[in-house]
């Protein structure tokens, strides 16, 4: 079977294209920061003295909560 040079150009093109535009989707660089701050944030939180009064062991917690909104999990 013999295609044009048109028509793979085309083909090609469009393949390409998908490509592109679904790697622009997929890139969130905003969330992908956020997410590198709320485990570094949960690394701290866990170096910190446990006298706090128990706002210590709350903010330990919202962590992976706020990490499982974001990829739509439930906690």
């Amino acid at each position: 079977m013999r295609t044009s040079l048109p028509r793979s150009l085309v083909l090609g093109g469009a393949i390409a294209t998908s490509l592109c535009i679904g790697y622009a989707l997929g890139a969130q660089p905003h969330m992908d920061e956020a997410i590198a701050i709320l485990q570094s944030a949960r690394a701290e939180l866990g170096k910190a003295e446990p006298n706090k009064g128990g706002h210590r062991e709350k903010a330990i917690g919202m962590p992976p909560a706020i990490e499982a909104t974001a990829f739509g999990r439930k906690t």
